[in-house]
Parts: structure tokens; sequence; C-alpha cells
């Protein structure tokens, strides 16, 4: 009879011990992917950053800045043209300056790893381009020349926005078009 009560002790302790390595498990699995999902908190911070240099770069000159599109991502050499004249850091002749003032419109987080988000820089000390929190492109529409606002469609519905520039992210799914699709304008949130 002894042998058969050790016998369930040591079958209690084998699921005490599963059951403990199986929380063990769980919980560093949650905490590892918590650690991996970046906050949303930086995005919708550096949206309105980017959107309002736009506008005010325009206060100041008159006109928006020059682009080879109005819809396009932060990423590229356009794109760098684009942050090199917002941080007022253009080289080259005055007269062939979109910001000859040379004023500093945009201001926002540097980082080095588009993964971090805000404006990336290379080794070089180059801006590379401006990313959201999942390291994707931050898409900007500037308003047509002409018009009053940009029309947008936006989380499934057409909105128009009197703005010079609207900044966007994927959101944390990294998918353009679904719910968590991240703007700088916050009414339209």
């Amino acid at each position: 009879m002894k042998e058969g009560t050790n016998n369930g002790c040591s079958i209690q302790k084998q699921a005490i011990v599963s059951v403990l390595i199986v929380c063990v498990i769980a919980v560093s699995a949650i905490v590892f992917v918590a650690s991996r999902i970046p906050r949303i908190d930086p995005t919708l911070t550096d949206l309105p950053v980017l959107a309002q240099a736009i506008e005010r770069f325009e206060s100041e000159y008159g006109r928006l800045p020059k682009a080879s599109a109005l819809d396009f991502e932060m990423e590229g050499p356009e794109a760098v043209k684009l942050i090199t004249v917002l941080l007022g850091k253009e080289q080259g002749a005055q007269s062939d300056m979109q910001n000859p003032r040379q004023i500093v419109f945009l201001t926002g987080r540097n980082t080095k790893h588009k993964e971090q988000g805000g404006i990336v820089y290379s080794s070089g000390n180059k801006a590379e381009g401006i990313y959201d929190a999942w390291g994707n492109p931050v898409r900007v529409i500037l308003r047509p020349p002409g018009k009053t606002a940009i029309t947008l469609s936006f989380r499934g519905k057409q909105v128009d926005f009197d703005r010079s520039a609207i900044a966007l992210s994927r959101g944390p799914d990294q998918k353009w078009g679904t719910e968590d699709d991240l703007m700088s304008d916050n009414e339209a949130q």
C-alpha cells in the first residue's frame, strides 16, 4: 500500500511541475511578444509633426514644397529631398533652394533604425526617410494645386481635410486601408 501512495505523490508532483513549466513558457511568450510590439504613441506624435512642418513651410513661403508627386512615401531620393528642405539643410546656390532661409520646419525623433520610427539617419548622418513605429515609411499626401482641401478615403469613409498635408501610417497591422491606420489629423482618428 505504501508503494501506491508514493506513486500518487509522484504523479501529483509531476503534474505540478508540468503546470509550472507550461505557465513559465506562456508568461515568457507573452513577455516576448509584448516587448516586440511597438507602441502607437510615437507614431501618433510623429505624424502631426511632419504635416505641421509642411504647413509651416507653406505659411512661410506661400507655397507647398516641391515634390514629384502629391501622394508618396517618405523613403527614397525624393523623400530625402523633402526632409532636407524641411530640416533647413539644403546645400547649393540660394537661388536653387526651396528653403533659402534655411528655416528648420521639421523637428522630430531622430533614430538610426527604421523599426524605431521617426527620422532615420544613416551612418553618414544623412536622412534616409521617416518611418512609423513598425518600420514602414510614413505616407504624405499634399493638397493639390488650386484646391482648398485634400479628399481622402480613410477607414472606409470619404473625408475632406482643409490641410496643406496629411501624414499617414499603416498602423500595427502594417496594411493600408484597415481600421488601425493612423493619420496626422486627430479629428479623423
